[in-house]
């Protein structure tokens, strides 16, 4: 019986991608009747069809299904298995840093450039920190900094290790300056029950339904009127006056946008800094730690809102 090898595995997964025989031959670079007939051969060595034909295509059988997942994975840590070996081969291998959105990523990124002097830095930054923690267990990323919300606890993969870098970040509300809170300095989270509200799409976080939640607790549903991922557009409807927005505390400030505390800290995150077991970051641990204290102090400073609440609450103070 013939034994599957690296180049079939990817004939399975180019076939799954593509959706169609032809589509995949023209991938690949053969003939479809050379395709079909490689295809057979791979369905006879693991026992089953792995693919339906439709009236548009291919579609995976379960066993397909099955063997494909299998098939991205092996393909997967055979591409990080070479790039890894080819990473150690270097004097100065690339230093591969990501994280949530947020300022605190560029902080940190800043001051890696001044502590590995000789390694080109890259960045990655995705809203889900799920994403974020499978480019680490899989070797795309070295270091990362990840959000975490109460009842949403992350799941730590043994690749990884990781030390809280914020055990408590209270979340703010964003308004404009023209809104009729603004000269409060907290504001109460039930004085906005009938604010139209712009949020992150629903995600793998569970920000959306912790917020649902908080606002339920003080007894409103919240109006959110707009789901949006891109923070600039976010920040002109807020701006504009159309919306009201959770906003991180640490946000800066600008004309027409200001950010205020919710009276009693109803919301909040943690903060965690994760790298990568054997990666180049794990040798640079302590001092990667202190250039993410550095930088998230920074940010405390550049808002007053937030660095008359940090002065408040020297518990949730990291330790360096």
């Amino acid at each position: 019986m013939m034994e599957l090898e690296l180049r079939h595995l990817r004939v399975i997964v180019t076939l799954s991608d593509a959706g169609s025989v032809s589509k995949a031959a023209a991938v690949l670079g053969v003939s479809q009747p050379s395709l079909t007939a490689q295809l057979q051969r791979i369905e006879r060595a693991v026992g089953g069809r792995l693919f339906d034909r439709t009236s548009t295509g291919i579609q995976p059988t379960p066993l397909g299904s099955y063997v494909i997942g299998n098939a991205r994975a092996v393909l997967v840590h055979m591409d990080n298995l070479h790039t890894g070996s080819e990473e150690l081969r270097q004097t100065n291998p690339p230093v591969r840093f990501g994280g949530v959105p947020g300022g605190v990523v560029a902080g940190i990124v800043n001051r890696l450039g001044l502590l590995l002097p000789d390694s080109e830095i890259t960045t990655q930054v995705d809203l889900s920190s799920t994403v974020i923690l499978h480019l680490l267990d899989t070797g795309r990323l070295d270091g990362a900094v990840l959000r975490e919300f109460p009842g949403f606890d992350l799941r730590y993969p043994g690749s990884v290790r990781w030390q809280t870098l914020v055990g408590v970040e209270p979340l703010f509300v964003a308004m404009a300056a023209s809104h009729r809170l603004a000269e409060q300095t907290a504001v109460n989270l039930s004085d906005l029950a009938e604010e139209a509200w712009v949020n992150e799409p629903p995600d793998d976080s569970g920000l959306s339904v912790y917020f649902q939640e908080a606002c339920t607790a003080v007894g409103f549903t919240p109006q959110v009127r707009h789901r949006i991922a891109d923070p600039n557009t976010a920040r002109g409807l807020v701006v504009s006056g159309q919306a009201v927005s959770l906003a991180q505390p640490t946000s800066r400030e600008t004309d027409g946008l200001i950010v205020r505390p919710l009276t009693g800290d109803p919301l909040y995150r943690r903060l965690v800094l994760v790298w990568r077991r054997g990666g180049i970051l794990a040798a640079h641990a302590d001092q990667m730690y202190r250039c993410a204290v550095e930088a998230y102090l920074e940010l405390v400073d550049r808002n007053l809102s937030y660095a008359r609440w940090w002065a408040e609450h020297p518990e949730t103070h990291p330790v360096v």
